[in-house]
């Protein structure tokens, strides 16, 4: 490890001392031996920690005891806390605190991962900070203050921001795009102040240095002249977030492949993580204000923190990308699928506890179905549709009140011999709905009883794609309160849709398409797991469409289903589901009237092949395209023309939304996952959904690193249409409808084991005002003290134990949606009774207002200031209301 990092120091040094024969001022070097290790890429967490990475902690605690004047830097906590817990002896613990305490070791970033900064979504990395912060203070009572992000593939102006608002001083980078790091390095602006949010402006500004290499400095060496880390008055110049872009690599490989890199892992951390945020606040409703008695809270604690690791994590730079070898892949998905497990088994005792005890006769009886309980896990009244899969077709829904509820039954897209039942609820925030779900005689239809409207269902027979006259078109459309979606009978294909509140009809057109990728070095450079590199324009992957649509009284659902022959199997590559919900938009379900669902099936693709979803529309673009960072922001991207691979270099990482607009209307996409997306004509965006690609590079097959992907995935978008002002207005809370879903909990109905009406204990709603969102509700069961100093002493009391679990403390995060000036309204600043909002949790006794991580009290946490060409601002949380996310933790 030591020679590695100085041996080419050494090197440089000489190389300087001939090459500058007259120097004009002394150059200071800066040493930097650091331990950035991948948290699994193409080896396994446990694999690296038994080969090298915990002999690396090992050794660095020996050789920074032997000589006072060395210094090391550790960055990601996963492989030092596996290290410090399984592996270092008594003696090594003692060292490592008396290195921390005379600043020969320092913790940068302190988060559990270096994470990603293109798809990974900012809410996660939140978490994997405060996971790795919250250890570091815990055990240590120390907090990083300076950011190694070194290695991660791309520069976003979301994470600047959080490490401001996690206390950082500065911010250190490395991988930006080629053309842009050759730009600053000529007009030496490799240094600057990085103001990240608009609307948080100098309050969270944050200096930035960027390595002059175009990898990371692997010589672990940085010239002094280039970074003056440790000066408090340095004049700088500021930078947007618009001018730092996202990418890598160089004008022939562009590092844009990995925004869909292994979808099904994609889909499966966000999945994971939308379960612990729903987890996380409904422990904390069950702990208060007063613990039940058949619930073990440390067990319970457990699941969470188990789950919190996994999707900390899966958040690593190439973990999240799909970047890694097929055994990290599933290193992996059985963490987080094994940390989903545990939380919905803790779910799953918390509802039992909620409802009246089974009668022990019960397990003899028959089912007669199902009781389902529905928990909301946003702060505010959702109006929605959930979708349960059932055995039988006839079918009656009742509540908690014994009231019949709106629903719909139909054959399932997906299973045989299964139906797909649709129930609509309106649930309050942070709260529970319950229904019983029984078999029936018949349907309303046929029988005039109380049961679930049957949906019909139209086949049509497979088309080919066909150039028809616009007065030869045959349409049929399907129709809510908001849309109205025409469909072409002579393709199968979506046509256009017309946005009553506008009363504009927009063409809309959509179809697959897949970009092709060459195999052979000797041809020309190739696509991989990182970069996207395509031969040629997309091509059409189809030959005939089929379509049904299922119409109910609930719902109506369109199927399309995409055939490479038009005479093929019944087997098809791609689908698309599209759903309009048939509610009035006049009581409290606007979110679900103005959007158009979409779930799509893609896959087994073929070798070396990249699929997209391509929408074309009669909006003129001009391929100007907005994507989101990190699920925070939105940022402008204008197609730029470029000599070589400029379909793959106008790619951009979508985390959760983009859309396309021109002056009277927006088409708002809104992901469940992350993708890649780009606008190549006028009026078009394509969002890339599945990849499979495989290249004869030796190092790629020795690491199995080649993105042979079999599998099938179903992404999930939803779609809004409508006037500027509406889209704002609805864009960032219909993103978090889709994000956290409310979450269904079944088991089987007896005679005995109904839910009676009136039989359930409902707490008090938690309802935000409308531009407030809850990030995060949380018993982190962090145990040390608020008070620094006090922590610090009862640190030197305890080097041995380990505290308890302190679950009387609440982590409460509040997250304003909207950028200043994007609604007149909406971007307001908020005033919010904390004691009204957790009332259902008791008194509150205590509210501290703290950093994003939870470490520091707001009221201590200065940061320091740089000389900028404005006078200096205060560089703490910013004014109450002003940030993104504070932390808050409450005593109730």
């Amino acid at each position: 490890m030591w020679s590695v990092c100085w041996l080419p120091v050494l090197t440089q040094l000489l190389l300087l001392r001939f090459l500058v024969a007259q120097p004009v001022s002394p150059i200071r070097v800066f040493v930097v031996p650091h331990s950035h290790m991948d948290v699994g890429w193409i080896y396994t967490v446990q694999e690296s920690l038994r080969a090298y990475a915990a002999n690396v902690y090992t050794t660095v605690v020996e050789q920074l005891m032997l000589q006072k004047q060395r210094r090391f830097i550790a960055v990601e906590q996963e492989y030092f806390r596996l290290w410090w817990d399984g592996i270092a002896s008594y003696r090594q613990k003692r060292q490592v605190r008396h290195l921390l305490a005379t600043r020969r070791l320092e913790f940068v970033i302190g988060g559990q991962v270096m994470h990603d900064e293109t798809v990974a979504h900012f809410d996660d990395q939140i978490l994997q900070l405060t996971e790795g912060h919250g250890f570091l203070y815990e055990t240590f009572g120390i907090r990083p203050r300076f950011s190694w992000q070194i290695d991660s593939f791309g520069a976003s102006a979301t994470t600047p921001t959080l490490f401001a608002l996690a206390g950082f001083h500065a911010h250190v980078i490395s991988r930006i795009d080629y053309a842009l790091k050759d730009t600053m390095q000529n007009s030496q602006g490799l240094q600057f102040v990085w103001r990240g949010s608009p609307t948080l402006s100098a309050q969270q500004e944050i200096f930035t240095h960027v390595l002059d290499q175009y990898n990371y400095c692997s010589w672990c060496c940085l010239l002094g002249s280039h970074l003056p880390l440790y000066s408090s008055e340095v004049s700088q110049a500021l930078v947007s977030p618009a001018l730092l872009g996202l990418g890598s690599g160089n004008p022939f490989q562009a590092w844009t492949g990995f925004y869909a890199s292994r979808s099904g892992l994609k889909a499966l951390a966000r999945r994971a993580s939308a379960l612990l945020y729903a987890g996380e606040s409904m422990f904390t409703r069950y702990m208060w204000p007063a613990p039940h008695q058949h619930l073990d809270p440390a067990w319970a604690l457990k699941q969470l923190q188990r789950l919190r690791w996994a999707v900390s994590e899966v958040q690593h730079h190439d973990a999240i990308t799909g970047t890694q070898s097929p055994k990290v892949r599933d290193m992996h998905e059985e963490n987080l699928s094994s940390g989903m497990q545990g939380v919905q088994e803790l779910m799953a005792s918390i509802v039992r506890d909620r409802t009246p005890p089974i009668d022990p006769g019960a397990a003899d009886q028959e089912p007669v179905g199902h009781s389902a309980v529905v928990y909301n896990p946003l702060a505010w009244t959702v109006t929605t549709i959930v979708t349960l899969t059932v055995g039988f077709s006839r079918v009656s829904v009742t509540d908690e009140s014994g009231q019949q509820v709106a629903a719909q039954i139909q054959e399932s897209k997906k299973t045989q011999s299964a139906y797909d039942l649709h129930v609509l609820t309106t649930i309050p925030g942070l709260s529970y709905r319950y229904y019983s779900i029984r078999s029936t005689e018949g349907t309303q239809e046929e029988t005039n009883q109380l049961g679930a409207s049957l949906a019909r269902t139209s086949n049509f027979g497979r088309k080919k794609k066909t150039p028809a006259r616009p007065r030869d078109r045959h349409l049929i459309h399907v129709e809510n309160d908001c849309y109205t979606v025409f469909l072409d009978r002579d393709t199968n294909l979506l046509h256009s849709i017309w946005e009553r509140g506008s009363n504009r009809t927009v063409q809309v057109t959509q179809e697959f398409m897949e970009y092709h990728a060459n195999a052979d070095l000797k041809y020309g450079f190739v696509s991989d797991n990182f970069v996207f590199m395509p031969i040629d324009s997309a091509k059409r992957p189809w030959n005939s469409v089929g379509m049904q649509i299922v119409a109910g009284k609930l719902m109506t659902e369109i199927r399309q289903y995409f055939y490479r022959w038009a005479q093929a199997p019944r087997n098809h590559t791609y689908a698309i589901y599209s759903r309009l919900a048939h509610v009035p938009l006049a009581q409290g379900a606007e979110l679900l009237c103005r959007r158009i669902e979409q779930e799509y099936r893609v896959g087994p693709l073929e070798l070396n092949r990249e699929a997209i979803l391509r929408t074309s529309t009669s909006l003129h673009n001009k391929q100007v395209l907005h994507s989101d960072n990190n699920g925070y922001q939105m940022q402008r991207r204008v197609f730029q023309k470029y000599s070589s691979n400029g379909i793959a270099r106008n790619y951009y990482p979508m985390a959760q939304s983009a859309f396309i607009e021109d002056g009277r209307s927006r088409l708002v996409l809104l992901s469940k996952q992350a993708h890649g997306v780009s606008s190549q004509e006028n009026g078009q965006v394509e969002v890339m959904l599945h990849r499979r690609l495989w290249n004869n590079f030796d190092w790629a097959l020795d690491y199995d690193l080649t993105l042979n992907d079999t599998s099938t995935v179903y992404p999930v978008l939803w779609l809004l249409l409508g006037p500027q002002s509406l889209t704002t207005r609805l864009r960032q809370r219909c993103g978090l409808a889709l994000q956290h879903a409310p979450v269904v909990l079944l088991r089987e109905l007896n005679e005995s084991a109904q839910i009676f009406p009136g039989s359930q204990r409902q707490q008090e709603a938690v309802t935000l005002p409308p531009s407030l969102h809850l990030q995060i509700l949380s018993i982190p069961g962090w145990n040390y003290s608020s008070n620094h100093t006090e922590h610090l002493q009862d640190l030197q009391k305890r080097h041995r134990g380990k505290a308890k679990a302190d679950l009387r403390r609440v982590l409460l995060r509040l997250h304003h949606l909207y950028e200043e000036g994007e609604d007149p309204v909406l971007s307001q600043p908020v005033r919010v009774n904390l004691q009204a909002v957790l009332q259902g949790l008791g008194s509150v006794g205590a509210v501290e207002e703290r950093s994003l991580t939870g470490t520091w009290d707001g009221n201590t946490l200065h940061r320091w200031s740089w000389r900028t060409q404005e006078p200096p601002h205060h560089r703490g949380l910013g004014a109450p209301g002003s940030g993104p996310c504070l932390g808050i933790l409450a005593t109730p």
